[in-house]
């Protein structure tokens, strides 16, 4: 079964850098606390230049892969452990 890409709002902590580590994501409401960032990557288009933020997390006994568009856009994915 093939992961569904899903719209959320992410909340990050914000050092210096802004948007710097995810800390929770929420969806319908619901909030999903981050409990651990596993990796994260910056990775540039290749046909827009545009670079988005990749950060896979752990948090509620899910990974969950979110993505940070450079248009602002959010969305995660989600998987069981």
């Amino acid at each position: 079964m093939e992961a569904k890409e899903i719209k959320c709002k992410v909340t990050f902590y914000s050092g210096y850098k802004g948007q710097e580590t995810p800390m929770a994501v929420i969806i319908d409401n619901c909030e999903y606390k981050i409990k651990k960032v596993i990796w994260r990557k910056r990775i540039r288009n290749t046909e827009t230049g545009d670079i988005s933020n990749k950060f896979k997390c752990l948090a509620d006994n899910k990974n969950i892969i979110i993505t940070l568009y450079a248009s602002g856009k959010t969305t995660a994915v989600f998987s069981e452990i």
